[in-house]
């Protein structure tokens, strides 16, 4: 069976989740669960197959993803009185 010759991994979740041990925040793989560098194990397994390897952002979602510019759900409808006999 052939093996490819390159994985590409993301390395944030559009929430911000860092996948390797972010100097910059504590919301990563390695302050978090599972407590994994999750980038370092890849890029360790990748180049032992002497495959190449590569890291995504997709940065868009996350300056999107929480701003305040997205409206919210409209509340729900008012609840009717109940009915009198």
């Amino acid at each position: 069976m052939p093996v490819p010759g390159f994985l590409l991994v993301q390395g944030v979740h559009h929430d911000e989740y860092d996948n390797w041990n972010s100097r910059y925040q504590q919301w990563n793989s390695v302050h978090l669960s599972p407590h994994r560098d999750l980038l370092a194990e890849w890029q360790a397994a990748v180049r032992a197959q002497g495959m190449r390897y590569g890291v995504t952002f997709h940065h868009e979602y996350s300056w999107w993803w929480y701003q305040s510019a997205r409206p919210p759900s409209p509340p729900p409808p008012p609840t009717p009185p109940p009915l009198s006999r």
